[in-house]
């Protein structure tokens, strides 16, 4: 089968990019692949990439319009086009009109569209013309599916590179082990970021030597430096640290020296919200036990009381108690990351990119 995906980012750093990687890396190994996309990822092999301009329709009409000729060019010679990640209001999919495409619906932006006054009615017609609307999680389908009337969207949870992560599995602790929680994720505002960290301002005292690493892209700068606002009006300078840019390398170890994922993002105007959580998986992968709240996709990869501890959005209480509920329970700790293991390992792409496949093969001669 010849594929043609089109997407905004190759990177790891980034959730939609380990998505884009993670069907690539599957589909390369017997398809013929053609990546469009703005960005590169040198690591890719077997696979056809062309380059395309970053699309930014208020600023450069004239890109917008090569990123279309490209698309179109190259979408008569494949069977299949799967626009992967998000794309500025989705207008590039009126340049498909002789191939079944596909859309993958993450999140907030897949949502958000749907809902500005005037792009909305574009959206629409895109939405209604795909073979297929790949959501993420039940979530996204059903707020897609509160702004239009649709019978073409399917849900397909997202996969981990799991052999990646589940060799980073912790060591068992030993009773004088310092406590690590971690956060991995982009410094916005739906994340809950500020939800966490007071909930570790509440454990000090009982965990003088608490240490919590959140991990994630600071390019929204209010949302961080009120953070570091947070962490020095509660003392918390000596417990609480941000990285931004880390290496493969460096973010499996983080991974493999935690002993609680926390993660607690929330809905913000309902449109703005977690469309999944793959670092859920990630950490399942590691036999993490995860704290979440009960916000947005979260509740498809997070059970309470299997692989973690599910708390309301924007309880800084229930979190605090949470993660204090895993730190004091061993066996509950153990009994969470197990569980999230072998979800992780049942959600591996290997397998989660068949789901896609057959989907393909269902609408191709």
């Amino acid at each position: 089968m010849k594929i043609l995906l089109i997407t905004k980012t190759l990177s790891e750093k980034d959730g939609q990019g380990r998505y884009c990687l993670g069907l690539i890396n599957e589909y390369s190994q017997n398809h013929n692949v053609t990546i469009i996309s703005p960005d590169h990822n040198e690591a890719l092999s077997n696979v056809t990439f062309i380059n395309a301009p970053n699309l930014n329709l208020k600023k450069d009409l004239r890109s917008f319009l090569e990123f279309r000729k490209i698309v179109r060019s190259h979408a008569k010679n494949c069977d299949v086009v799967h626009f992967c990640t998000d794309l500025p209001r989705f207008l590039i999919f009126s340049t498909i009109k002789t191939k079944p495409y596909f859309l993958t619906a993450h999140g907030t932006y897949a949502v958000s569209s749907l809902d500005h006054k005037f792009y909305k009615y574009l959206v629409r017609g895109f939405y209604k013309k795909a073979k297929k609307i790949i959501c993420v999680s039940s979530f996204t389908q059903s707020e897609i599916l509160k702004r239009i009337k649709l019978d073409n969207t399917v849900v397909i949870n997202n996969g981990v590179d799991f052999e990646k992560f589940n060799k980073n599995i912790k060591e068992e602790n030993t009773s004088d082990h310092k406590k690590n929680i971690l956060s991995v994720g982009a410094l916005k505002n739906r994340k809950g970021f500020d939800i966490s960290i007071k909930a570790i301002a509440k454990l000090k005292s009982k965990y003088p030597d608490l240490s919590y690493t959140i991990v994630g892209n600071q390019s929204d700068k209010n949302y961080y430096y009120h953070l570091r606002n947070i962490v020095e009006k509660s003392d918390l300078k000596d417990n609480v640290r941000f990285i931004e840019k880390v290496s493969d390398q460096e973010l499996l170890k983080l991974y493999s020296e935690a002993d609680i994922f926390v993660l607690t993002p929330k809905v913000i105007k309902e449109n703005k919200f977690e469309g999944f959580g793959l670092v859920y998986l990630e950490a399942g992968a590691c036999k993490i036990p995860i704290v979440a709240s009960a916000a947005g996709g979260v509740i498809d990869v997070v059970k309470d009381s299997q692989n973690g501890l599910v708390v309301p959005p924007d309880d800084v209480n229930a979190t605090a108690d949470a993660i204090d509920e895993i730190l004091s329970d061993k066996a509950l700790a153990i009994k969470l990351g197990q569980n999230g293991y072998e979800l992780a390992k049942s959600n591996d792409w290997q397998e989660v990119s068949k789901k896609y496949l057959k989907l393909y093969e269902s609408f191709t001669d």
